[in-house]
């Protein structure tokens, strides 16, 4: 386990032609040190945290800029960290049950399908969100989130639609990845995230389709909800302190990913035949 520094983000201008104010920074730091941040991957969902922001600072430097410096826990191979009982719990989209929000990031909006997220945020009378991701090589990612309950995934998915709307959302959605498919971009990503309760906790479940094609889209609205009803429950029994629970689903249907602890250390599924990835 390693302890590193580094610049999270600075009031200069950067590479996408935004600048954050002082006042930004201090807004950022405020709400790392209330909570537990996991480090990814250039934004990248399927890649468990590889560690945590400790702690942040604002800093002055020469020339009336202003840094907002981060201490960074590194994970490594084989680490274990005890879990962390504090209130600090990593930061999680909160959507009300039977509620959706379509969220995506600038690097999925071409002309052509920015046209299909207007319309899948339509169809499921919302605004959609543009997410703000800095990365050298961000990956293209549109999510479609609800709130849910555990065990009744498709029930509030589709509780307020009809089968019109709902067919009419399934034919935006593969136009929309198709629209990235023909272009030749290599990672597009559809999320799905449900937002829970359980008991006392907030639980984020998440399933990724990876360049999905038509049949792989079709599939999972016709298939993956009524899984991911069927094995939830039993997966999030086996960690009280898990906050993330992450699938991927293809033609093959869903497979864990990994888990996140409230703590932001993440947690691997065990195997049974034998083979171990971690600690879930």
């Amino acid at each position: 386990m390693k302890i590193v520094k580094a610049i999270l983000s600075t009031t200069q201008v950067d590479r996408h032609g935004d600048q954050m104010s002082e006042g930004a920074l201090h807004s950022m730091a405020a709400h790392i040190n209330s909570g537990w941040v996991p480090m990814g991957v250039e934004h990248d969902p399927r890649i468990a945290p590889v560690g945590r922001v400790l702690r942040a600072e604002v800093k002055r430097t020469e020339g009336e800029v202003f840094v907002l410096e981060g201490v960074f826990q590194q994970f490594e191979p084989g680490d274990f960290v005890e879990i962390d009982n504090s209130d600090r719990e990593i930061p999680m989209r909160h959507v009300q049950q039977g509620s959706y929000e379509v969220i995506c990031d600038r690097s999925f909006l071409d002309e052509e399908q920015k046209a299909y997220v207007d319309e899948i945020a339509s169809i499921l009378k919302v605004a959609p969100v543009e997410e703000l991701k800095k990365a050298v090589e961000p990956v293209s990612v549109l999510t479609i989130a609800v709130g849910a309950a555990i065990g009744a995934f498709g029930r509030a998915f589709f509780s307020k639609l009809g089968e019109e709307a709902a067919l009419a959302l399934v034919d935006r959605i593969k136009r929309a990845f198709a629209k990235g498919a023909k272009r030749g971009d290599d990672d597009n990503l559809l999320v799905f995230l449900f937002s829970c309760e359980q008991a006392d906790r907030k639980i984020e479940i998440q399933v990724i389709l990876e360049n999905p094609n038509p049949e792989t889209i079709e599939l999972f609205f016709k298939e993956g909800f009524s899984e991911l009803d069927n094995v939830v429950a039993q997966n999030i029994m086996i960690e009280e302190n898990l906050r993330r629970l992450v699938y991927s689903f293809d033609n093959s249907g869903l497979s864990v990913m990994y888990g996140v602890r409230k703590d932001a250390f993440p947690l691997y599924p065990r195997y049974s035949d034998g083979t171990d990835e971690g600690n879930c």
